[in-house]
């Protein structure tokens, strides 16, 4: 049931994707835009979404508003510089991620079904639930990476230990960076509550020490590959990240709906 409920999913994200996929809302456009773009040889570069000039004044329409590792791997995924090969690049990014849900389930329903009058049964039918509702990562945004790039790391976590494991966070924890930054905060929170319920203390905090310093060193390192540097996307990204809550005017207020407005990042904790 698991695996058909997975790849009846990804059979629709495809179909969707290649015949009509819904017209990407919010801010998507800024990430698919300038995916084409790059896939058409013109950079990455975006003069239709009108954030793009706060994180870049110059005129020159350069992404360095958000982190590019998302319309970076889109183009790359594109078979054809066209918004239905963008389409189909996210798809293939959410029906990777849905498919490797299905064998994390699996694993999992599997381990913890072993202990003794145990019933699985409404969990998994919650979690197929949700592998059936995609949410954001269908219609064009950083999730479609993200999601996979955090289901990565919860195969680490069930899979490797030690220096291994660390590697793997540090270097996941890093390329989400690339990605979503706010998600790679909330990712790396996780990673140290996971060590520190498995490792002893000291490990913990040597671990989770050495997941961040890797994750940063990632982070510089893709930004510092990426078409407009290090330097040039930290800078836009400072400029932009006042302006992102559109509920607050730019100003000495603008981090306060990051916080208390019920769609803001660290509303919840």
């Amino acid at each position: 049931m698991v695996w058909a409920v997975a790849l009846a999913v990804a059979a629709l994200l495809t179909a969707f994707a290649f015949h009509g996929y819904p017209a990407p809302s919010t801010d998507a456009p800024s990430f698919l835009v300038s995916a084409i773009n790059y896939s058409l040889g013109r950079g990455l570069v975006n003069p239709f979404y009108p954030q793009i000039a706060f994180g870049d004044p110059t005129g020159l329409h350069r992404h360095v508003y958000y982190p590019p590792a998302f319309p970076l791997t889109v183009a790359a995924l594109m078979p054809s510089p066209t918004p239905r090969g963008a389409f189909l690049a996210v798809a293939a990014l959410a029906v990777a991620w849905v498919l490797l849900a299905a064998l994390l389930l699996c694993r999992l329903a599997e381990r913890l079904g072993r202990a003794p009058g145990r019933d699985l049964t409404l969990p998994v039918c919650l979690s197929l639930c949700g592998l059936a509702t995609n949410w954001l990562p269908t219609v064009g945004r950083p999730e479609a990476l993200a999601t996979l790039l955090v289901l990565l790391a919860v195969l680490g976590a069930l899979t490797l230990d030690g220096w291994t494991r660390v590697v793997a966070f540090g270097t996941l924890l890093g390329a989400t960076a690339a990605t979503q930054p706010m998600g790679a905060i909330e990712l790396g929170l996780v990673m140290a509550l996971f060590l520190a319920a498995t490792r002893s203390g000291r490990a913990a905090h040597v671990e989770s020490a050495a997941t961040a310093a890797l994750g940063i060193a990632v982070f510089a390192l893709l930004l510092a590959l990426s078409p407009h540097g290090l330097g040039e996307t930290l800078a836009g990204m400072a400029r932009s990240y006042p302006h992102t809550p559109w509920m607050a005017p730019p100003g000495d207020d603008w981090w306060r709906p990051w916080i208390v407005s019920r769609r803001g990042t660290f509303y919840g904790p």
